[in-house]
């Protein structure tokens, strides 16, 4: 009985090393590039101007390896529908093209989702109780 715990224990410990040692490698291999391109992103996400009455409450920039966000949480009064409209006339003069939703990492309601290149920009829709009318993503990596 012995000889088994101490299997089992050295199996646990070997298998606990290697999740470490690939998340290490994980981080070190596409966090690098994550983590530059989360700031790329924020450089980005300047060039979408939010409409008049919206007022910013929170911006949020992250990065895991592969994957990076800028993600800005408004308010206004304009309709949803206002909001919408306003965001695909500028993505589109941008050079941006409508498509559909490749990752559904979002808890909100998603109502425009556009690509260029290999970003993805969000216009998605609050509940009455998450603080903030919409919220705008900018993406990379999925």
């Amino acid at each position: 009985m012995k000889g088994a715990r101490t299997a089992f224990g050295i199996l646990v410990t070997v298998v606990g090393a290697a999740t470490l040692l690939y998340i290490a490698w994980q981080y070190l291999s596409g966090g690098r590039e994550a983590a530059r391109m989360a700031g790329v992103l924020a450089a980005e996400a300047s060039a979408f101007r939010p409409p008049p009455a919206a007022i910013l409450v929170t911006r949020d920039v992250a990065w895991e390896p592969g994957r990076a966000h800028v993600t800005e949480y408004y308010n206004t009064s304009l309709p949803l529908d206002t909001v919408r409209d306003y965001y695909s006339t500028q993505l589109r003069s941008l050079g941006w093209s409508s498509g559909p939703l490749t990752s559904t990492r979002s808890l909100a309601e998603v109502a425009l989702v556009y690509h260029k290149a290999d970003r993805e920009f969000r216009v998605s829709f609050g509940s009455p109780t998450s603080g903030w009318t919409y919220e705008t993503s900018l993406m990379w990596g999925h």
